[in-house]
């Protein structure tokens, strides 16, 4: 690219063009910049703003969220100078001004730019919280970068503090309070490092170039692309572009922005007549040295699972780093190994930001990264960080138990004992730390096919366990039940149950335990002893004997283990038929009216439904008399005779009946109104 002045004679303001152009394109590219020359801005000073009537920045602050004075941070003599010279050209420019009494409050943090200046920046972290993410859509970025390819000339222009040219209302203006060694300050217009500011920004882009987007111009928030399939149409598609920018008096940084060339970096990615991955991170990924010890081997397999998605089964190629990492229980996480985690944080929000900025970000971890990052004290590369990922919506979870590696270590533990997949239902649900009381059933089977144990485990909360098991050796039905009994408590053990109930039918097993029976066989000797040692791990472990009835479930498990001759395991799905196999479709529920004889009533409904009398003359002469008082004064409700029966049976034996005589229970009826 060449540097062309914007003005002639003057070196100190200058724009970058292509340098492949023609010359006549190039003169024409050049006239048209300094025609426009105002939509450029180099300082603060030369910026207008966008109306307040088209848009301004709200904060929708929760009212439940209580505000949040942050504690003052120190800075150093030379940073606390650099806040001061920034405080001081924000309030030239009237971008801040001075405050009172702020309810909510914030740090300020200064953070090193790449080309070695000073950034000043304000730890929005609390002020973030107490607003819900906005839901505008921001675009693909897969989408703009494809869209952006196969065009001859491309111009990417960038605006000069872009989000500075929003203001913000005034009803949340001192909620952007920040506190410095001058006083304390509040912003007027939009600030880096608001959740929302990026939604905020697109919205009004969409808003602007609603004609041009999709067509001659791609837009993600700041950033702007002008393109042309046909070279000489470019200077007019910039013409739109420009247009825009002076209605809406939106203003370019012009060390940022490029016209006319064929290639440039946009969204991270080299966009010219196709797409290119960009060299910088080609250059980063080459250069990663081989790892030496454990921590190197953590990392690589940290980057490979972010590459998971893009490299065919990658998990196919990770076993050895994997196997690397085996037996690690004598690691210990220092302050450098918490710093390095945020570090891995940080560097997935640059390469991510569009998907930080669009989604809320869950990080799990079982480490203290948000406490290190949070912290009052801090400082230095983690406050930079800090102030970085205050912008977004990051929220912090512990990791919990994955479900298939609970499964997995089910298996591991118990298929060297009898039960090799027993109760990992429990173990799925997260229930291992349940407060409360566990309760085993617990039964034993043994006839000539072989012997099968029954467990039935059901948590404090209601959720039941059950297997069958089936023993490959000779055993008899006080063995079985022992079998059942010591592979049960071992389970619950297992998976950290401290407070055991065990119900069993069998007398002659828990009676032993309880010391109330003496043990004589040898046999039996054995397995009380081992039966005896594992309740002492228990906090409180209670034998209980119950009838056969009510231990059903597992003496069913027990069952099927003893008449299933295998030597494998097998799941065993039970299912629940609703109907016969012999109806074809399954009964549906019906309302049917229920129709009785006729009745003394009958007549009557009839005469008053349709005028209808009896052909009896005198029976017509009777229903004409229809009503008839009772001798306090309110009409009777007429009844069939199957209610009436169930009326005075109701009063008689019900639960406020008096068993009276047959008068004094007709008179009850008609005191009720029948």
């Amino acid at each position: 690219m060449d540097e062309v002045p914007l003005t002639e004679g003057d070196q100190t303001r200058h724009l970058k063009i292509g340098s492949k152009l023609t010359e006549g394109l190039r003169r024409r590219l050049i006239d048209f910049l300094r025609s426009n020359s105002d939509c450029f801005a180099w300082s603060h000073a030369d910026m207008f703003g966008i109306d307040p009537m088209i848009i301004m920045h709200k904060l929708q602050v929760d009212p439940l969220h209580q505000p949040v004075r942050q504690k003052r941070r120190k800075f150093a003599p030379e940073r606390d100078g650099i806040i001061n010279d920034e405080v001081k050209s924000l309030l030239g420019v009237g971008f801040i001004r001075e405050v009172l009494y702020p309810e909510s409050l914030a740090n300020i943090v200064v953070v090193k730019k790449k080309n070695g200046k000073w950034r000043v920046c304000i730890d929005f972290t609390d002020l973030n919280k107490s607003c819900p993410k906005d839901p505008f859509p921001l675009p693909h970025i897969d989408k703009l970068v494809d869209a952006s390819a196969r065009h001859q000339l491309m111009s990417f222009m960038d605006a000069f503090s872009g989000y500075n040219q929003i203001l913000m209302h005034p009803e949340d203006q001192e909620k952007t309070s920040f506190m410095t060694s001058r006083g304390i300050y509040c912003y007027k217009v939009m600030p880096f490092g608001l959740k929302n500011a990026g939604s905020t920004y697109q919205r009004l882009v969409n808003m602007m170039f609603a004609d041009q987007i999709r067509r001659t111009m791609e837009v993600y928030i700041d950033d702007r692309l002008v393109k042309s399939l046909e070279s000489e149409d470019h200077i007019s598609h910039l013409q739109k572009d420009f247009s825009t920018l002076s209605k809406y008096n939106m203003m370019l940084n012009p060390a940022k922005c490029s016209f006319g060339v064929s290639s440039g970096k946009f969204l991270g990615y080299i966009v010219n007549r196709g797409i290119e991955a960009n060299p910088e991170q080609i250059r980063a990924t080459h250069s990663i040295l081989s790892p030496k010890d454990v921590k190197e081997v953590q990392k690589l397999t940290g980057r490979m699972a972010a590459l998971s998605r893009f490299i065919t089964r990658l998990s196919d190629k990770s076993h050895a780093f994997f196997g690397t990492l085996k037996n690690l229980k004598d690691i210990q996480w220092t302050e450098d190994h918490l710093e390095k985690l945020a570090l891995a944080l940080i560097v997935t929000d640059r390469k991510l930001r569009p998907y930080f900025q669009a989604h809320p970000i869950v990080v799990v971890t079982s480490f203290p990264v948000k406490l290190d990052l949070h912290k009052p004290e801090v400082s230095g590369r983690l406050a930079k960080w800090a102030v970085e990922l205050g912008e977004y919506d990051v929220i912090f979870r512990p990791a919990t138990a994955i479900k298939s590696q609970v499964q997995a270590d089910v298996v591991a533990e118990f298929s060297p004992a009898l039960l090799p997949v027993l109760v990992h239902e429990v173990r799925l649900q997260g229930e291992i730390k349940e407060e409360g009381e566990w309760i085993l059933h617990v039964d034993g089977s043994s006839n000539v096919r072989g012997a099968g144990v029954g467990i039935v485990l059901t948590s404090p909360k209601g959720n039941i366990a059950s297997r069958a098991v089936r023993c490959n050796f000779k055993a008899t039905n006080y063995e079985s039940v022992y079998e059942a009994l010591i592979a049960g408590l071992n389970l619950v053990h297992q998976i950290g149950v401290e407070n055991i109930q065990v119900f069993g039918d069998s007398q002659l097993i828990i009676s032993p335990v309880h010391g109330e029976y003496q043990a004589k066989d040898d046999s039996m000797i054995q397995y009380l002893a081992v039966s005896q040692r594992l309740i002492k791990k228990f906090k409180s472990c209670k034998l209980t004997q119950i009838p056969r009835e009510q231990n059903s479930q597992a003496d069913a498990l027990a069952n099927l283990g003893s008449a299933l001759e295998t030597n494998s395991q097998m799941s065993i799905p039970l299912l629940v038929l609703q109907w016969p196999a012999t109806m074809e479709e399954p009964p549906s529920e019906e309302v049917s009216a229920v129709e009785e004889g006729e009745t003394w009533m009958t007549p009557l409904i009839r005469y008053l439904e349709a005028d209808i009398l009896p052909e009896d003359r005198s029976e017509a002469k009777k229903i004409k008399k229809l009503y008839r008082r009772s001798f306090s004064g309110p009409y009777l409700r007429c009844v069939t005779p199957q209610e009436a029966a169930r009326i005075l049976v109701e009063q008689h034996e019900g639960d406020c009946g008096s068993h009276s005589s047959g008068r004094s229970l007709v008179f009850r009826a008609r005191r009720a109104d029948y």
